[in-house]
């Protein structure tokens, strides 16, 4: 350890949940690297995916693509050094600020996750609910503002909560019982509640729907957003299954003021982060058919651009041999 830094300056040193056992250490290690190159491989092809689709008129789109930048950062500096403070005593990873730092992207980012669910919802429930109307309540300047809102909230909340967190809070993430009690109510429940509602009317518009009324347009665009809808809510389920035991474990250790095991708030917290690994892979299969049409359509696109550029090249090199 480096002997510059002052003791009262290095937080969450001697919290380690890995066995001592060098085997076990290394084992658990790779693994965890092996959940991190998943997410950052993953996020990055959908963020490619969506780029080269270029269909940014589906508004939906646009917070797909956001997501999943979100996901990658979570990857990126938040996986990755919650792994190496586990493998290192290194005072850099350790320190007051490098703590805080990683503390705010991670509030921010999973903040930032669940309020793009509740967008995206939103989205579906107007596109659902009022079709014709859609495209004049959702404009580019409306999902522009709503981008700016879900990145600078969670910045937001991140940057009170890690600035004026005491120490302890840092490294055992219920020991404070204001900031754990609001951060969970104002990043996981409140959302929660809300996307719940909409998708429980989201299912009870598609019932009372009559789609023989329906023309053949008219019908397969409606199927189109519903199957959209779907893919949202399951995203959205799995996102509930993996970081409900974080907020759960969260309240309880901050309404029971009982310190839950580190080893224990290492498992609930890497649960939640498991879900930017699952996200861009659940992306992938359910709208694998609609991704591979888009790919065969581009592929047939350039080969009979092709053909048409050979065809006019002969033709011109047989004018040129008559001339």
């Amino acid at each position: 350890m480096n002997e510059s830094i002052p003791e009262n300056d290095l937080v969450c040193i001697g919290h380690e949940v890995f066995s001592s056992l060098i085997w076990i250490k290394v084992f658990i290690a790779c693994f965890l690297f092996g959940l991190v190159t998943l997410a950052v491989c993953g996020n990055i092809l959908v963020i490619l995916t969506l780029i080269r689709i270029k269909n940014f008129t589906r508004k939906i789109n646009v917070f797909f693509t956001s997501m999943a930048v979100a996901d990658l950062l979570i990857a990126v500096f938040v996986m990755v050094p919650s792994i190496l403070r586990q493998l290192s005593h290194a005072w850099f990873l350790h320190d007051r600020v490098t703590t805080r730092i990683i503390l705010l992207v991670d509030i921010m980012c999973s903040t930032s996750s669940i309020l793009h669910f509740t967008c995206m919802t939103t989205d579906r429930f107007i596109a659902i609910s009022k079709p014709f109307k859609y495209f004049r309540i959702m404009t580019r300047k409306v999902v522009g503002f709503l981008i700016l809102l879900l990145w600078t909230l969670p910045f937001i909340e991140g940057y009170i909560l890690s600035t004026f967190n005491p120490n302890d809070s840092l490294c055992l993430p219920g020991a404070d019982f204001i900031p754990a009690l609001v951060g969970s109510i104002v990043s996981f429940y409140i959302p929660l509640a809300f996307n719940i509602v909409l998708n429980i009317k989201i299912y009870l518009i598609v019932r009372r729907r009559r789609f023989h009324d329906l023309g053949d347009a008219q019908l397969k665009n409606m199927k189109t957003e519903f199957r959209v809808a779907r893919t949202i809510s399951i995203l959205f389920g799995c996102f509930c299954a993996s970081w409900t035991p974080f907020f759960v474990a969260n309240i309880y250790s901050a309404i029971r003021k009982e310190d839950l095991t580190h080893l224990t708030w290492y498992i609930v917290t890497w649960i939640g982060y498991f879900n930017s690994t699952i996200n861009p892979f659940l992306f992938y299969f359910l709208h694998k058919r609609k991704i591979l049409r888009k790919r065969n359509t581009t592929i047939i696109h350039h080969i009979s651009k092709e053909k048409e550029e050979n065809i006019m090249y002969q033709s011109n090199s047989t004018i040129s041999t008559f001339l």
